[in-house]
């Protein structure tokens, strides 16, 4: 073979040798692969914190009532009611507890004298106001009475003494002037209570004290006498006498006759009695016993 057709053969592989090469894509080589042939090994996923439960939600209710809820009946009036006098009761206490006057009291029960009022007697209640204002223990007493001890006196007598209010200065409670029938209860207008007294009934002293005056110069009230108690602020005034056993200055005795009854109206007299504190008319019933 030539030397001229052997360098032919040689470019013509040396051509295709080129070719080849030139047609085949290497691939990349991977740093990691080619230090260690097992495969990274994988971080195991965090589970999440469960989420808190939600508050529960109140549930809304229309001012009108789920038709689900019980309907709200109205109350019902209380009906006229009852009191058993207890040990220590006074007229007055009674008629303050429960809301009412004194002159209601006694009408509604037919009482004409208010210093007699019998323990345990069942008192009607004008308005069924005792069904609001009675209080329990009251009640439960009346049911069942304790027995009476020599050692239970004492509490009794104490409770009397501290159910009315005592004059200043004295510790004293009032006596009523008269017996009888409160005609008139006591207001602003009236200033005091008119006691029913026939014509000539003895009108006592309240309490100890100092004949301060006795006049008929006072329109309205006819012949009258004051006398003055404890601190000397405390007052008692009986209006409407007939006459006068007492002069000004002299000193009394609680109980003590100090005049009769006269009264303005003949056909239907009665003893005008007022108390005042520092010259102001305060409710006699207060401190009467």
């Amino acid at each position: 073979m030539s030397h001229a057709s052997k360098l032919l053969i040689a470019s013509s592989v040396c051509a295709a040798l080129l070719s080849a090469c030139s047609s085949v894509s290497l691939a990349p080589v991977d740093e990691k692969s080619s230090t260690s042939s097992t495969p990274p090994a994988r971080t195991a996923p965090v589970p999440a914190a469960p989420a808190a439960p939600a508050e529960p939600v109140a549930q809304a209710v229309p001012l009108g009532g789920s038709p689900a809820a019980a309907p709200v009946r109205p109350a019902a009036k209380p009906a006229a009611g009852t009191y058993v006098v207890q040990r220590g009761d006074t007229l007055y206490r009674i008629a303050k507890n429960h809301g009412v006057s004194v002159h209601a009291l006694m009408s509604e029960n037919g009482i004409t004298d208010p210093t007699k009022l019998e323990t345990g007697r069942t008192l009607k209640i004008p308005g069924g106001a005792s069904a609001a204002r009675s209080a329990a223990a009251p009640a439960a007493a009346a049911a069942a009475p304790a027995p009476k001890t020599a050692q239970s006196a004492p509490a009794a007598s104490a409770e009397a003494q501290t159910a009315v209010k005592t004059v200043p200065g004295t510790g004293e409670t009032l006596q009523w002037p008269v017996k009888g029938e409160v005609t008139k209860g006591f207001s602003a207008a009236t200033r005091g209570i008119d006691i029913k007294a026939a014509r000539g009934t003895p009108v006592k002293a309240a309490a100890g004290g100092e004949v301060l005056l006795i006049s008929n110069a006072f329109k309205g009230y006819g012949t009258i006498v004051i006398l003055r108690h404890g601190d000397g602020n405390f007052v008692t005034t009986y209006g409407q006498l007939q006459s006068v056993a007492v002069k000004k200055g002299e000193r009394v005795k609680a109980g003590q006759k100090i005049a009769t009854v006269g009264g303005l109206n003949a056909s239907s007299p009665v003893l005008h009695f007022e108390v005042r504190i520092a010259g102001k008319p305060v409710d006699p019933h207060e401190y009467l016993r």
